[in-house]
């Protein structure tokens, strides 16, 4: 089986069409780490997008912010300010199909949960807690792989071999034996150094993981933002240089931990 892994998709419906016209018809499935709504202009869209290809999803912590699951007290003011336009606009359908996303789901040896199970709203990018996190799966000699989103960055680690991805793309040998940590990077707000929709694609038998990243139509969805009277900054946030230096020095710090 193949796999694509999405997540942090957010109302951005450019970024999920650019992301589907490259996987339809090339995977055998879907997994979605949540947030599917929340930040773009199109929550609407982009749930429905994903129901009638039979996505096996979670909820992440802006779905159930706007489900009013969740307080919103942890957000940006963007994130606030979008969420409570997207809970407004919120189909009954689309609202519906959001309620019935568990918060943890499996498949083949793949694991979803958004930011940690148990926990939509952490943040998981050290190797002490994602030993922590891939130390309880279990799949007999298959796969055994926890795909998270909410960082909005690409990660692919392991125990045994450290980071063997960060950021950007790439193809990742997930080996016969180990367990991993996968984050796709997000869809429709990349935090990365360009604007382009992440994805990753599993696959199972062949035990691989490969990160890829395509280009949409930016502009377009920064036009439904205004007309919707969002920020059309919404739907892309790079990162400051303040955050790269952090983020260079929070890398070497693991490589020289023997966390890389």
């Amino acid at each position: 089986m193949r796999y694509a892994v999405l997540a942090d998709i957010h109302g951005n419906l450019p970024a999920l069409r650019a992301v589907l016209a490259q996987l339809d018809g090339a995977v055998d499935g879907y997994l979605c780490a949540g947030d599917v709504v929340g930040y773009g202009p199109d929550p609407n869209g982009c749930a429905r997008a994903l129901a009638e290809r039979d996505v096996v999803a979670v909820a992440g912590n802006h779905d159930l912010i706007a489900l009013g699951r969740l307080s919103d007290d942890r957000c940006s003011d963007t994130a606030r300010t979008t969420l409570r336009w997207t809970a407004d606009v919120l189909a009954p359908d689309v609202r519906a199909w959001l309620a019935g996303l568990p918060a943890v789901a499996e498949r083949d040896g793949i694991t979803l949960a958004h930011g940690a199970p148990g926990d939509p709203q952490e943040y998981v990018t050290g190797p002490t807690r994602a030993a922590e996190l891939v130390r309880g799966l279990s799949n007999g000699d298959g796969m055994r792989a926890l795909a998270l989103g909410h960082t909005h960055r690409a990660w692919a680690w392991s125990p045994a071999t450290g980071t063997a991805l960060e950021q950007g793309t790439g193809e990742v040998d997930l080996g016969a034996a180990d367990s991993w940590l996968l984050n796709p990077g997000s869809v429709g707000q990349s935090r990365e150094r360009d604007p382009r929709a992440r994805y990753a694609i599993v696959d199972v038998a062949q035990r691989r993981a490969r990160f890829e990243a395509v280009a949409y139509d930016l502009r377009a969805t920064r036009t439904a933002l205004r007309a919707a009277g969002l920020p059309p900054s919404a739907c892309y946030s790079p990162p400051s240089r303040t955050g790269q230096i952090r983020r260079i020095a929070a890398g070497a710090r693991r490589r020289w931990a023997g966390g890389r």
